[in-house]
């Protein structure tokens, strides 16, 4: 994308591409195919208990900016408590989850370098349209994009 054909981007919370993903629900905010591939930015929306399982992305960096609500973080074998203004990183390759500790939904931002997970998301999205997606396809999806689910 040259600079001719960038345009100014503004999104309010709960604006841009939904997606169902799993329990969570998430909007695109900034795709890969706005920024040639650099990044995606999401915002997501966790239920109270709800989070994904453990996994490992080998192909980007993801970062997450909590917004409102409490999470707890476990990257690379460490716990981490995260309420609202926490920033966590989870470089590629380590493993990590999170879930909502709290009592109402969480929102957080999601920044992804370089860009290509939201089409995985997506993918979990059409896939759960029809009901929840077994282990096995979840598995097989993940490894698409180089992400191990490791449970």
């Amino acid at each position: 994308m040259d600079a001719a054909t960038r345009i100014p981007k503004v999104l309010a919370s709960g604006e841009g591409k939904r997606l169902q993903i799993l329990a969570e629900v998430g909007w695109v905010k900034l795709s890969g195919g706005e920024t040639d591939g650099a990044y995606a930015i999401m915002e997501g929306q966790t239920p109270p208990g709800a989070g994904p399982p453990p996994h490992r992305h080998l192909r980007e960096d993801e970062a997450f900016y909590i917004l409102e609500g409490e999470y707890e973080f476990n990257v690379g074998g460490q716990k981490i408590h995260a309420p609202s203004g926490t920033f966590v990183f989870g470089p590629r390759g380590l493993a990590h989850s999170f879930k909502n500790i709290g009592t109402t939904p969480a929102r957080m931002l999601i920044v992804t370098q370089p860009a290509g997970i939201e089409k995985f998301f997506e993918e979990v999205s059409q896939l759960a349209s029809s009901g929840p997606p077994e282990p096995s396809q979840l598995r097989a999806l993940a490894a698409n994009y180089g992400i191990e689910v490791l449970v």
